[in-house]
């Protein structure tokens, strides 16, 4: 009887570490999103955009992590990880904004 009990003690000890892996998965794959500069570092400018022949087409995903603090980030990302860039442009330029919102 107690070699049952233990093996479903095991079980039940392998199954809660299953759900707290999968209950961290999300902050784990979102970890890279919106980086800040450590604390008391030089903050760097953001990245530059410009348009090119009349037209600046950029492609942004809004997303969102938690920082160590619990404090909730916010920020856009180009696909190649460029975040929050400055869109510079000429007057009578085209802009085309691609967007996809990647919040939970």
């Amino acid at each position: 009887m107690k070699s049952v009990i233990n093996a479903l003690r095991g079980r039940h000890t392998w199954a809660s570490w299953g759900v707290v892996a999968v209950a961290f998965l999300p902050s784990l794959a979102l970890a890279d999103n919106c980086p800040r500069p450590p604390e008391g570092s030089a903050v760097q400018p953001p990245p530059d955009l410009y348009s090119s022949n009349g037209t600046l087409h950029v492609q942004l995903n809004y997303v969102t992590t938690v920082d160590g603090a619990g404090r909730t980030l916010f920020c856009y990302q180009t696909p190649d990880g460029l975040e929050s860039p400055t869109l510079h442009v000429q007057p009578g330029d085209v802009v085309q904004i691609d967007l996809t919102n990647m919040l939970p």
